[in-house]
């Protein structure tokens, strides 16, 4: 799940110095209705600010009380990955990632149904055996399934990916978690060490977006 990185730029004019990276996509539909970004923090920055499209923790724990409900199949896929990926990551020391849920509305009969029309190439996929939308010319795949929405039976496409993955748990990350800790609960902010960070962001996606359809 993790999101590939394609390239590193810098722009440098007199006094104009901006670094770039450019990830994959995530989503390859145009018809996005719902983005959430998810670190598993929980202090009062993660919410999404007026105007902001993009929700974030503590709004999926207030507007989404009842999760986004998935198959079995693609629910142990998902956290098997967010396993492996959040290790590899907590070696490295990084955290302050996110995982990027993008949401795309569907009809019931598209829901039922066992094909999924790739948006970036029309193509059908068969939705049971097929997890990834492919971006064509790229050498990568985006995972993507279908969803329910349980508060409001709304059926769904969603795409999700892990992104921002280049902040380490350094000493001034650490120096700025021993100071942030003195006004606001240190367990609950996004700068932490990575083995908690990995462990809360996994539980936070467990107990607050996604539940196990039964079989």
């Amino acid at each position: 799940l993790l999101s590939q990185m394609l390239g590193v730029y810098r722009l440098k004019y007199a006094n104009f110095d901006l670094r770039l990276v450019v990830l994959t996509n995530i989503a390859p539909s145009a018809k996005i209705s719902l983005k959430i970004d998810i670190k598993g923090a929980t202090n009062s920055t993660r919410k999404a600010k007026s105007g902001e499209k993009c929700l974030k923790d503590l709004d999926v724990m207030n507007f989404y009380p009842k999760k986004f409900r998935v198959e079995p199949r693609i629910y142990d896929k998902i956290f098997n990955l967010l396993d492996r990926d959040t290790s590899i990551l907590a070696q490295h020391n990084i955290m302050d990632y996110s995982l990027l849920l993008c949401f795309e509305p569907i009809d019931e009969l598209s829901f039922k149904s066992d094909y999924l029309t790739d948006k970036s190439t029309g193509k059908i996929m068969n939705g049971k055996n097929n997890c990834n939308h492919i971006y064509q010319g790229l050498n990568t795949s985006i995972f993507s399934s279908k969803c329910v929405d349980v508060s409001n039976g709304q059926y769904y496409v969603f795409y999700l990916g892990i992104i921002d993955l280049l902040q380490k748990y350094g000493f001034k990350k650490s120096s700025e978690h021993k100071i942030r800790s003195f006004y606001e609960d240190g367990k609950k902010i996004s700068i932490v060490k990575p083995e908690y960070y990995r462990t809360r962001f996994i539980q936070f996606l467990e107990r607050y977006v996604f539940v196990k359809d039964i079989e």
